[in-house]
């Protein structure tokens, strides 16, 4: 399925994102169907047409669609972001590489609730990534209509003389029926999905240089050690180009991110959290080496209507980077005659300031990640009399390479080495990794071979 998406000015455009497709522009373009059901993969006819349009600006895609269905079979539900429920829905995903190599997937849902992140080959969702994008829904007298606003420079993508092309899968979700519809038609049982999208031209699409400075101030009180502390950060974010990002941020003040889930772990493992600083999560993907890196959350009944269990517990995924270890409580290794507070112990550090390179060229993939730790300064006893205890702060960095090579299959090879220093030692590890996908997608194989030198306990003063 092939698509010439219509270039307009940004200004001629004057699309309000309401959800009503009333503006005159939408009129003048061409509507697109090709909905089949594929869950369950029947590949049959759906029970109601679905209308999408599509035109872009210098500025980004706008997504436009009529979904027809009786009104008295809508079915709309509110949650937080990324929460699958069962309601009428509808999504895009965007091959941004126009390889099949990475991607990012939108979907809003009747009532306005969104869920978004990214994909990789073949079929490697993630939620963990959230982005500024616009979208808006209503109800009408035949069904509900949305419109969506996908800025470029939100999304990555490689340096593109003249047209640009970009793989597209579109889906629609009828609650009612309990079916999915697809349109080109991708059933989940297939084997290829990121190498086999359909395909949306474009004229020239180059997201604009970007520089954006965001300073802030934060002031804490503890009434319990009467102690304030006060502290004044910078974070950066810079795209010198379609294929370039760097991000930094100085003092850092993740007072905003949402909290952990609570979990109830009885078990002798350690529970494993996510990342959700969206500092760390920006072009994260470039660092998974294998499709154990991804971070799943466990469903519950296996159902996806209103009464499926929730579930708070992640699988531990196998990854050489765990970002939640930076700023995180420092490793401690008290003499026997000090005693600490688990409060003491478990406070996470300060991070004084970070910095992350991701990009592509060509084949080539590439990430650095680097962030430093402030002075570690912990409250203890000894022999009843008190004592501080004072480290210096860990350093972190990682740096990531891949070669992705496509045609009939796909072949990429990469790197990833990751370094921890601490006041007297160093934690090093290097891991060679490869992909191989057969032309059916029948045929897949990821290999990883990893090699390490631990350190020992850092001593306390």
């Amino acid at each position: 399925m092939h698509i010439e998406v219509p270039y307009f000015a940004h200004q001629e455009a004057g699309v309000v994102v309401d959800g009503r497709l009333d503006e005159a522009i939408w009129a003048k373009l061409p509507s697109y169907d090709g909905m089949k059901v594929i869950s369950p993969d029947t590949m049959a006819e759906p029970a109601y047409p679905t209308l999408m349009r599509y035109f872009h600006t210098d500025q980004g895609l706008y997504v436009g669609a009529k979904l027809v269905q009786p009104p008295e079979t809508l079915v709309a539900r509110l949650s937080g972001r990324d929460q699958f429920i069962n309601r009428d829905g509808f999504g895009i995903t965007l091959d941004t590489s126009g390889d099949g190599h990475y991607g990012y997937w939108f979907a809003v849902n009747l009532g306005g609730s969104v869920m978004d992140g990214k994909v990789a080959p073949e079929r490697r969702y993630t939620n963990q990534w959230d982005g500024p994008w616009r979208r808006g829904t209503a109800e009408l007298a035949d069904g509900w209509s949305l419109e969506m606003f996908l800025p470029w420079s939100m999304m990555a993508m490689p340096k593109s003389e003249g047209a640009r092309r970009m793989g597209f899968w579109t889906n629609r979700k009828v609650a009612h029926l309990d079916e999915r519809w697809s349109s080109p038609p991708r059933p989940f049982t297939v084997a290829r999905f990121m190498s086999d999208l359909g395909e949306m031209r474009f004229g020239e699409v180059q997201p604009r240089r970007q520089l954006d400075l965001f300073p802030h101030v934060s002031a804490t009180y503890d009434g319990i050690k009467a102690d304030a502390e006060y502290r004044v950060g910078l974070d950066l974010f810079w795209r010198p180009s379609s294929n370039l990002q760097v991000t930094a941020t100085a003092n850092p003040d993740f007072g905003a991110v949402e909290s952990d889930d609570v979990v109830v772990n009885l078990t002798a493992f350690e529970t494993f959290f996510p990342e959700k600083r969206l500092f760390f999560l920006e072009g994260q993907e470039v660092f998974e080496t294998t499709p154990r890196s991804r971070v799943a959350r466990r469903g519950g009944a296996g159902s996806s209507g209103a009464r499926r269990s929730p579930s708070t517990y992640y699988p531990t995924p196998t990854t050489l980077v765990n970002t939640r270890r930076i700023g995180g409580p420092p490793r401690i290794d008290l003499p026997d005659d000090v005693t600490a507070a688990g409060a003491e112990l478990g406070r996470p550090t300060d991070l004084l300031g970070t910095a992350k390179v991701t990009g592509q060229r060509g084949g080539w993939r590439y990430g650095l990640l680097t962030a430093f730790e402030d002075d570690v300064r912990r409250r203890a006893e000894r022999n009843g009399q008190p004592i501080r205890l004072e480290q210096d702060g860990r350093q972190f960095g990682v740096a990531r390479l891949l070669h992705e090579a496509s045609g009939e299959g796909r072949f990429s090879v990469g790197y990833l080495g990751t370094l921890t220093r601490y006041e007297e030692d160093e934690a090093r590890v290097h891991g060679l990794d490869a992909h191989l996908l057969s032309r059916t997608g029948k045929i897949t194989w990821d290999g990883q071979f990893m090699a390490s030198s631990a350190a020992t306990a850092a001593s306390w003063t």
